[in-house]
């Protein structure tokens, strides 16, 4: 069940995720589901969330070179500025600072 779930979650980040959302599409109620994430995952549904659009909006940051408002779409927020501090929580830097940074690493800088 967590596999089907993850890869629901995984296959539609740019889309609202909720717990009721996940729960009608797997048939199980939500609380079930919130359970199981707190079991399998040791964190909540919407902290797993979070943690897989931050992983999601890295990759596209040094893979890519979209703007950072369209990546911050991409990966389900519609407000980027939300986007932004969420980011900056999870990494401690910016998104341009992280792209940066890592751009550098690869030896890939192009602003």
């Amino acid at each position: 069940l967590m596999v089907t779930i993850t890869h629901y979650i995984n296959n539609h980040l740019s889309e609202p995720l909720t717990l009721t959302r996940i729960s009608d599409y797997v048939n199980y109620n939500s609380s079930y589901i919130s359970r199981l994430f707190k079991q399998n995952m040791n964190m909540n549904f919407s902290e797993f969330i979070n943690e897989k659009r931050m992983e999601k909006a890295k990759e596209l940051l040094k893979t890519t070179n979209k703007k950072v408002d369209v990546i911050s779409k991409e990966v389900g927020f519609d407000n980027s500025k939300y986007f932004f501090r969420v980011f900056r929580e999870a990494t401690g830097m910016s998104p341009r600072e992280y792209r940066i940074q890592n751009k550098k690493a690869s030896g890939v800088l192009q602003l």
